[in-house]
């Protein structure tokens, strides 16, 4: 990011420092595209530049779009994917139901502060299932990190390094030939396809007047592209 106070040497106001010297204080904060004079931020800039290259090419692709409102120091959960139940027997034989929630959950807590800026703790979380224990049980994979951030307000906080790593079995075979009984097997491959994957999730913490009961809603633009190339793609 960009130094922003003028003892940096950093524009709007302060002058340029000379080759190869450093400034005696350096600050840093995440920007937005365009700082308060409209001067341009390679920063933030390059992530959003990478993200929609990324979904253009099939490289990535956008899961949701969620809004989430909270009240001043208290948590809010977003949970995106399914509940699974399962059957549990105690040691008196009583059959019990008991549910694992698995996929994208995010816990945030935002603070308001009195210079305006906003305090967010976050803890996202992803899980999957791996196998079923005993045929019923499920065993989970989960992925989780907590942070606590301070910014402005309507600023982007960028939480990466979900990292995941899964393993799928794949079979390809000659058309025809390899679906015969008994000698389809030699037309066939089987092969593992390794699959690497980084749930990045961008937040912006927005305040909202106890007036403003209907906020104008905030939609990313690549799920509004996404959407419309679908549904170019079914007429």
């Amino acid at each position: 990011p960009f130094n922003y106070t003028d003892d940096t040497g950093y524009l709007p106001h302060g002058d340029l420092l000379e080759f190869e010297m450093l400034p005696e204080n350096q600050y840093f904060q995440k920007i937005d595209g365009f700082n308060d004079i409209g001067h341009f931020s390679r920063q933030l800039t390059a992530f959003d530049i990478t993200i929609d290259w990324l979904l253009e090419n099939n490289a990535a692709k956008l899961l949701t779009d969620t809004r989430v409102t909270a009240l001043n120091g208290e948590e809010a959960i977003l949970h995106i994917g399914e509940v699974i139940p399962f059957v549990v027997m105690d040691n008196e034989k009583q059959v019990q139901v008991e549910r694992e929630e698995v996929g994208i959950m995010l816990a945030v807590t935002p603070t308001v502060n009195k210079d305006g800026n906003i305090t967010a703790k976050i803890a996202p979380e992803v899980s999957s299932i791996t196998e079923l224990v005993g045929g019923y049980v499920p065993r989970t994979k989960v992925r989780r990190v907590s942070s606590t951030v301070t910014v402005p307000n309507e600023h982007k906080i960028i939480v990466g390094g979900l990292l995941n790593s899964s393993i799928t079995q794949r079979t390809s075979k000659v058309p025809f030939l390899g679906d015969i009984p008994f000698i389809g097997r030699l037309f066939q491959h089987r092969y593992e396809l390794v699959e690497n994957t980084d749930l990045i999730m961008e937040i912006t913490p927005r305040l909202v007047s106890m007036t403003e009961t209907s906020p104008e809603p905030i939609v990313d633009e690549r799920l509004t592209r996404t959407l419309i190339e679908y549904e170019s793609e079914e007429e």
